[in-house]
């Protein structure tokens, strides 16, 4: 009872930094700090609690994490919003991660873009469900279900859930190794 009173709790807290309108910034002590506005009029900015008791993946994420569909992170930790930065991923990739402690305090880190396919219900394709519902997060890390970009990653731009799908590595594996449509006959086959 006392974990729905949290996520309640942290929703209920969050849904009223929204109809203010709240300016949050990043942490101060962390360089030079960057700030957006949760609830702008002009962008279609939409949040979600990463934390779901619905979904064994969900259930993971830290109750005070929310993301948006433009992949912002914000965190009530401290009572405070915090908006979150990602790392620059490894030096083999521009894709950047955020870390966060998981439901049981472990450090995990995690990519914004998955983060959101798997808040926002991107589409999952073929096995990729039964699999998150049989692991949670561990099947993303033990690349067991991936999140793909339909349209291709574009590091200057961020994702939408309706341009993620969650798929399995063999899929993944397949979708990458196809040749560019439209190809010449020779190629195709």
């Amino acid at each position: 009872m006392k974990q729905n009173k949290t996520v309640t709790r942290y929703k209920k807290q969050f849904n009223k930094l929204l109809r203010e309108n709240v300016s949050v910034s990043t942490n101060p002590t962390k360089g030079k700090p960057k700030s957006i506005q949760l609830n702008p009029a002009t962008i279609n900015r939409k949040w979600k609690q990463c934390y779901s008791k619905k979904d064994k993946a969900r259930r993971e994420y830290p109750k005070y994490l929310f993301i948006s569909n433009d992949e912002y992170l914000v965190s009530l930790a401290n009572g405070k919003p915090v908006l979150l930065m990602p790392e620059s991923g490894d030096k083999n990739s521009n894709r950047k991660k955020y870390r966060f402690y998981d439901s049981n305090g472990v450090k995990r880190a995690q990519s914004s873009y998955t983060i959101m396919a798997i808040c926002f219900g991107s589409r999952r394709v073929g096995k990729a469900d039964k699999l998150m519902q049989k692991y949670g997060l561990e099947a993303f890390r033990k690349s067991l279900v991936h999140a793909h970009h339909i349209k291709g990653f574009n590091p200057d731009k961020p994702a939408r859930p309706e341009d993620l799908e969650i798929v399995t590595n063999e899929a993944h594996t397949v979708i990458h190794t196809m040749p560019e449509q439209p190809c010449n006959p020779e190629t195709d086959i």
